[in-house]
């Protein structure tokens, strides 16, 4: 172990330690836990002052021999006692965060980019985070990392810091969740942004595995996957309650809105079998981090909410809304009965209705900033939108939201469109959903004069019925980039399944065949044993959703 004195410049601090044998140094600073240093600043008697790499400066002080400047010049070296009144610069300053960190899905895989951080004297280093847990390094002068080995259809959420020579880590950078997507050849999906996401992963349902273990098969049609199991209730409401009451399962509140108001974060609010009437559902507030609020109908009981308006507002973030009948804007009151202007919103194994009076869902308005990670999975929506409103009533509206996911749902009845991408949804992904019998058609991207859609993926959706074409672009000024429609399988009609000239959308592996529904008329949208479709979308979305949403 080597030491200096204390020295008297204030912006220099004791230190001892040793080399590391790797071309650096661990030392303690100020006692506290030991730190490595590659470079430093050393201080002469008499005042001068030079930069040296940190190992001559070991070889100054553990042999007193002669030490090489950069400059080239030799001096001697201090002896024992001159040694000690050597003062060290410490690089104790962090790179800043990496920034534009964006994922492209592929069959099992992700690759990621970012952004160059800087450093005030250079970045060494990117470390890859999976989850919160470092997973892969690179080198300072790399800026991309491909994840292989992930299981499709599963959210994996990745962040990365940057480092320099002297270990000083930068924070972590805003988080991308990306899904891996069956059969998409690597390099031809495009990167989305997303952006502040909490670094946590959902794991939906489990796929079967074809015999011999080669790749997934879809349920079998009359044998769906299990229901999800979900965390016990905290609090209740029943409709013979009283909001006075404890709101516990034996003396439950009256109301969904008593109810969403008494959680704390990572608690969950059930509703018990029953209809509830209000005219608007607010959340007033939002839980935390990996710990949302939960409302959500109790385990194997059949809450129905009849609501004028559900509006979860700016500041309210992490909530889960989920396993319930929702009739929105049953008084027709509103234009969007479910609006999300929150980050961080899981909307989840829901019946989802309008009834044909407005849109059902919209997330993000341009009047507020661009929301962040809507989950939208596992719902069943029917007869969203008034057919009277021409292209003006959806069942989803991405309309300023970053990083959405549409995936796992099942659609009829969409007045115009089951989603739309207007104006400003970007790295966004819409996969494994069913659309049936749009008033239009079945997706669009769109823009404005100022506002485009870009960076979203379109992938293994099955569409059908559709009045116009099942997907289609509108770009009044610049065209959106970076949008790609992949294995996505149409049923055939008479109109086009792809809108004509598709600018500002790529299409590549999408099939055009009957999927062979067991019940269309009666809305069963389960695909027959030897749908053509089951190849290229992976499993039976329809099966999936009628096992949680009966």
């Amino acid at each position: 172990m080597f030491a200096c004195a204390a020295p008297t410049d204030a912006s220099v601090r004791q230190f001892s330690g040793r080399a590391d044998g790797h071309g650096g140094f661990l030392f303690v600073l100020d006692g506290v836990s030991p730190q490595r240093l590659v470079a430093g600043s050393v201080r002469f008697p008499g005042g001068t002052r030079r930069a040296v790499p940190v190992p001559v400066l070991l070889g100054a002080l553990s042999h007193r021999g002669r030490l090489r400047l950069s400059g080239g010049a030799r001096r001697p070296a201090p002896r024992a006692r001159a040694a000690a009144r050597l003062s060290v610069w410490l690089d104790t300053d962090p790179p800043t965060q990496p920034t534009g960190l964006r994922a492209a899905p592929f069959d099992s895989g992700a690759t990621l980019r970012w952004s160059p951080a800087s450093d005030d004297r250079a970045v060494t280093e990117y470390v890859i985070e999976r989850a919160g847990a470092p997973i892969a390094h690179v080198d300072g002068d790399t800026l991309s990392f491909t994840a292989t080995g992930l299981q499709n259809g599963r959210a994996v959420a990745f962040g990365i810091h940057a480092e320099d020579a002297a270990g000083n880590a930068s924070s972590l950078s805003d988080a991308v969740r990306v899904t891996p997507v069956a059969g998409v050849v690597q390099g031809s999906a495009v990167f989305g942004p997303i952006g502040q996401l909490t670094l946590t992963e959902t794991q939906p349902a489990a796929t079967p595995v074809a015999p011999g273990g080669v790749g997934p098969s879809p349920p079998p049609p009359n044998k769906p996957p299990p229901p999800v199991i979900v965390n016990p209730c905290d609090h209740y409401a029943a409709p013979a309650g009283s909001d006075a009451a404890a709101g516990t399962k034996s003396a439950p509140f009256a109301t969904a809105q008593r109810l969403a108001d008494a959680l704390a974060a990572g608690q969950t609010g059930c509703l018990r079998d029953g209809p509830y009437t209000m005219a608007s559902l607010r959340f007033n507030h939002g839980g935390a981090p990996g710990a949302p609020i939960t409302l959500r109908g109790a385990p194997g009981e059949r809450a129905i909410v009849h609501v004028g308006q559900l509006y979860v507002p700016p500041g309210s973030d992490d909530v889960t809304i989920s396993d319930m009948r929702l009739d929105v804007d049953y008084d027709g009151s509103t234009p969007v009965g479910i609006q999300i202007w929150a980050n961080y919103l899981n909307l989840k194994r829901n019946d989802i209705t309008a009834g044909s009076r407005a849109s059902c869902v919209i997330v993000g308005n341009e009047g507020f900033a661009t929301r962040v990670a809507t989950l939208i999975q596992g719902n069943r929506f029917h007869d969203c939108g008034d057919p009277a409103h021409g292209n003006q009533d959806h069942a989803i509206y991405l309309d300023n939201a970053t990083g959405a996911t549409v995936t796992d749902n099942v659609f009829w009845h969409s007045a115009a469109y089951a989603v739309h991408l207007y104006p400003h949804a970007v790295g966004s992904v819409v996969s494994h959903n069913v659309i049936s019998d749009s008033g239009v058609g079945g997706m669009i991207l769109a823009g404005t004069a100022t506002l485009q859609s870009s960076d979203n993926l379109i992938a293994q959706n099955i569409i059908s019925g559709s009045a116009g074409a099942d997907i289609s672009t509108w770009w009044p000024g610049a065209i959106g980039t970076s949008n790609a429609a992949v294995n996505n399988c149409f049923a055939p009609s008479a109109r086009a399944s792809l809108g004509a000239g598709l600018p500002g959308l790529s299409a590549s592996g999408n099939l055009v065949v009957d999927p062979q529904f067991l019940g269309p008329a009666s809305h069963d949208f389960r695909l027959a044993a030897g749908s053509p479709c089951l190849a290229l979308v992976s499993y039976d979305t329809a099966a999936r959703v009628l096992a949680w949403v009966p």
